[in-house]
């Protein structure tokens, strides 16, 4: 092979590598923010087993994915939510526990969520939604807003007042996902269409908490 050749290789090589998704790995603790900052677009951030207290926001398409969804958890105490997505393209969360509450009972401009997203497609795979606190701490698990598409699938939310919402023109769809409840019941204001339930953690122990397992035809919203 000629030296112009193997020059034209070489650069063809590099050329189709740079289209491969990479993976980015902690190789030891750090800033999951960092991980995702770093990342390219249309990338996969693997989030190592363990405890992560930081509020995080995605502004590309990724995939945020969990060693184990059992034993990846990002929990957080502040009035900025959980997870914020403001990509354009799909982001994908897969395989986590996520555990929110606000910080404090001041009003602020942050949406009073552990998951809010505007004009964004995502999808919510194998994840776990927790609420940390009671209904006042813990008031929303996910907002979509604007032209946001959610797809949530085989995932679990516990513990919030208003579990699921589309609004301002947001739909989705869910499947083959359990919520833990006292009563769901659609809620329809101004804002959007709600997927509601009560704490059972605020409530007399004599009442029936109820398990919604959803198809796998899906809500839709």
């Amino acid at each position: 092979m000629s030296a112009t050749s193997l020059i034209h290789l070489t650069a063809l090589t590099a050329f189709l590598f740079s289209f491969v998704p990479r993976v980015v790995r902690a190789a030891e603790p750090v800033s999951l923010q960092k991980l995702i900052d770093e990342a390219a677009a249309q990338g996969e951030v693997v989030v190592p087993r363990g405890l992560w207290k930081e509020p995080l926001v995605i502004d590309k398409p990724l995939k945020l994915r969990g060693e184990s969804g059992e034993a990846c958890f990002i929990e957080v105490t502040s009035d900025a939510p959980a997870l914020r997505i403001t990509s354009r393209k799909e982001v994908v969360v897969e395989s986590l526990t996520i555990r929110w509450q606000r910080a404090t009972s001041q009003k602020s401009g942050e949406p009073q969520t552990a998951i809010v997203l505007r004009d964004s497609p995502l999808t919510l795979r194998s994840v776990r939604l927790e609420a940390l606190g009671n209904n006042a701490r813990c008031p929303s698990g996910l907002l979509a807003l604007g032209f946001s598409d959610v797809r949530i699938e085989q995932s679990t939310f516990v513990g919030f007042e208003f579990t699921i919402q589309f609004a301002d023109g947001a739909k989705g769809r869910v499947t083959d996902s359990t919520v833990w409840m006292q009563r769901l019941w659609p809620s329809y204001g101004k804002s959007g269409r709600n997927f509601c339930k009560k704490n059972p953690a605020n409530n007399p122990p004599n009442l029936l908490i109820l398990i919604l397992i959803l198809s796998p035809r899906g809500l839709a919203g």
